[in-house]
């Protein structure tokens, strides 16, 4: 499916463009007639004085000609049991409290989208504040508006834009972008290489899993401080009881099923993970398609014992209510899981970089939620357990090397890369690499369909 969005004068005015609080963001000045939303409080970052912030629009500024509009777009958000998880991410209060503050939000959204017209709305990631992601759904399921999204493309470090926000679909890019031949580029070469490379390999990998990106044990406020002493007597609480249900050694049985579980709470499992937000629902889907003498091992998601543990997405039981399911063991966090790969006969996971890993290491791979994975024949998207099975009996059909080099090649067209250098060096913004990269790739979107030429 192509990009089909014209950068025209008349287009902007109907489009708004969800701004990241990036400074180097400021250097690109985009059309006046773009509508823009500030994805934070102003008082922590504005683009521009004419911008919208999310937090204006929570209203009970009711207009009678969209009564329908406010009916028909609050029972779309209820009936999306998400937003009571994204609620939880931004307030610690009651469910009565929350119910008002989505009322309050809905009424905002469908005001906003009415009187400005929008027909398009543009994330620079996909939309996991409760605000963008009810703006973004009435604007598609209500007026049958546009959701693009830029995010990573399959290869770290290279930005693709995604059409629809339960949907999730690459899009093929036109002549307005520098598209990457990823078979030929340098970092994209490495990068598929270093998944394939041997498990014993000693050489440094953490750039794969990028592990020091966060730091959510930072103090900013006074007040933070019996918090952060609570969560790290947490950590260590739920940390041990990790490992007393974990496997002990580096071999594990044959004929087996890998299970990458995700750091959370984060945007691939909310709102991605859609339905397996809770991920003891997707190991409960591959008990029930494998054979009951199979086993399936879960790996934690190594930054989940690295930051603050929320105990609503970590509760006390969580680890032993998956370990007493029949024939499911933990496998410590901090495992080589290219090791874990070439053991398992199945790979799992909802939609991280584990699957591409895996893929370019000749093992089947079975996502959860929405991904990116799902046009290479070796990964099963799952929709049932009918199919699964399926997937799980005909898998020694599929051909990797050639599926391998298929799925890559399909990916030329729908890629730019966020590598840009000075000098022989990234450009100058903080982060790692893949955090400039990133910022790099999005904001050559960004100039190339909106800037003022």
């Amino acid at each position: 499916m192509k990009f089909e969005y014209d950068s025209n004068e008349n287009n902007f005015k109907n489009t708004a463009l969800v701004v990241p609080p990036w400074e180097e963001m400021k250097d690109i000045k985009v059309s006046r007639n773009l509508k823009i939303i500030n994805a934070l409080h102003k008082k922590y970052y504005t683009y521009r004085e004419d911008e919208t912030s999310v937090v204006d629009f929570f209203s009970n500024d009711l207009i009678s000609e969209n009564h329908q509009l406010y009916e028909d777009a609050y029972r779309l958000i209820v009936s999306d049991y998400r937003w009571v998880m994204l609620c939880e991410r931004r307030w610690i209060n009651s469910a009565t409290n929350y119910l008002v503050k989505i009322r309050e939000l809905v009424i905002g959204c469908v005001n906003y989208i009415k009187k400005n017209d929008i027909k398009f709305i543009f994330n620079v990631t996909v939309p996991h504040r409760i605000e963008t992601w009810v703006l973004n759904k009435i604007l598609e399921e209500i007026f049958s508006g546009t959701v693009f999204i830029f995010c990573y493309s399959q290869i770290p470090g290279f930005i693709s834009i995604y059409k629809g926000i339960d949907k999730y679909i690459q899009l093929d890019l036109d002549e307005r972008f520098t598209t990457e031949d990823l078979k030929e580029n340098i970092n994209s070469r490495q990068y598929i290489e270093l998944c394939k490379r041997n498990s014993s390999n000693k050489k440094d990998k953490s750039w794969l899993l990028d592990l020091n990106v966060l730091n959510k044990w930072k103090i900013h406020k006074a007040r933070q401080i019996p918090q952060r002493i609570i969560q790290k007597i947490y950590k260590k609480y739920i940390f041990n009881k990790y490992k007393k249900n974990s496997f002990k050694g580096d071999l594990i049985a044959k004929n087996n099923v890998v299970y990458f579980m995700h750091y959370q709470p984060e945007a691939t499992t909310l709102p991605l993970g859609q339905f397996y937000i809770e991920q003891s629902n997707a190991i409960n889907a591959l008990r029930m398609a494998f054979p009951k003498e199979i086993k399936i091992y879960i790996k934690e998601h190594p930054t989940q014992f690295r930051q603050p543990i929320d105990p609503r997405f970590r509760p006390v039981d969580y680890y032993d209510s998956i370990s007493s399911i029949k024939n499911v063991e933990f496998i410590d966090p901090m495992s080589s899981s290219f090791n874990l790969i070439d053991q398992a006969k199945f790979v799992s996971t909802l939609n991280g970089k584990v699957s591409f890993q895996s893929l370019m290491r000749g093992k089947p791979t079975i996502c959860f939620g929405l991904n990116i994975y799902d046009n290479h024949k070796g990964c099963h998207m799952y929709k049932d357990q009918k199919s699964l099975k399926s997937f799980i009996n005909n898998y020694h059909e599929i051909n990797f090397e050639e599926a391998n080099n298929n799925f890559i090649s399909s990916l030329s067209n729908k890629c730019i890369s966020g590598f840009e250098y000075e000098n022989g060096k990234l450009l100058k913004i903080s982060g790692s690499i893949y955090t400039k990269s990133r910022r790099v790739g999005i904001l050559k979107m960004i100039n190339s369909i909106f800037k003022i030429t």
